[in-house]
């Protein structure tokens, strides 16, 4: 079992009416290789952490009224949620080796990546102290700026954080072309997450870098930048369907969602948007 999750993907129906995409490539390649669409598919929650807690849990998830604000608290409860999760319970009961190349760790298969969301559990402790409480309310207006100047500079942490999610999505789509390509004894549940179309706008569609300054000052347009990442990831996706039939005599199941969709509309209205998802 191949449980693929592209972080943010729209559904095709959601491309096509709010960004005037045609994404009916991807939908043949797919029909092509024998995958079922859903075309009406609406995911559980709009946040990573407790779409997939949702998912694999079977259920809804308790204490996460709509229009709450997102603690650590609650982010760190529901990563909590999804490290001991159902599915992946019933399916190690069943000697089914766990492989995960996602975004969190889960009971028995850490990443060996840098999770997603790490600083929820520091934070849990320093959103409350005073230096946290400074640095977040007026730092920021110094990490773009040499200290004695005005002259702009990339902060340190933007390209620390961006070389941690490139690297994750390079290590994690490797890992899992290489995990279709064996055929092993012993059944498989591949759990592979990446970081794409979702924002940071690193990529365009060719997989070349967008400009880092142009990122850091804010020059970008934000759902222009986030066609181009759905693009790069249809890139990938094509590269999967060479390996999406099985060699040997093992059956295969492959599940490929958008945990929600775009999330970035802004409005009033527009919550019921973020949820489409392939």
């Amino acid at each position: 079992i191949f449980f693929i999750v592209l972080d943010e993907y729209a559904s095709s129906t959601s491309l096509k009416k709010e960004f005037g995409f045609d994404n009916s490539a991807l939908d043949s390649l797919l029909k092509v290789n024998q995958f079922f669409l859903s075309a009406s598919s609406a995911s559980n929650y709009n946040v990573t952490p407790f779409s997939l807690a949702s998912t694999f849990n079977m259920g809804y998830l308790e204490k996460v009224n709509d229009g709450e604000v997102l603690t650590s608290k609650k982010f760190v409860q529901a990563m909590e949620t999804y490290r001991n999760n159902r599915i992946l319970t019933f399916f190690s009961s069943k000697y089914y080796q766990i492989r995960n190349y996602g975004c969190f760790d889960v009971t028995g298969a850490r990443l060996e990546t840098t999770p997603f969301f790490v600083y929820a559990y520091p934070k849990l402790i320093d959103d409350r102290t005073a230096w946290p409480r400074l640095k977040r309310e007026v730092g920021w207006h110094f990490t773009m700026n040499t200290f004695m100047g005005s002259d702009f500079r990339i902060p340190e942490n933007f390209r620390q954080t961006k070389e941690i999610d490139l690297n994750r999505n390079k290590y994690n789509f490797n890992s899992l072309l290489r995990e279709m390509q064996q055929e092993s004894a012993s059944p498989r549940f591949v759990i592979a997450h990446l970081l794409l179309p979702h924002e940071p706008f690193y990529l365009h569609a060719d997989g070349s870098e967008v400009s880092d300054t142009l990122l850091v000052k804010g020059g970008i347009d934000e759902k222009k930048a986030y066609l181009e990442q759905v693009q790069y990831t249809n890139r990938l996706l094509a590269q999967l369907m060479t390996y999406v039939a099985p060699k040997g005599q093992r059956p295969r199941v492959v599940i490929i969602e958008g945990d929600h969709g775009y999330r970035s509309f802004g409005g009033g209205n527009a919550s019921s948007k973020e949820f489409p998802n392939l």
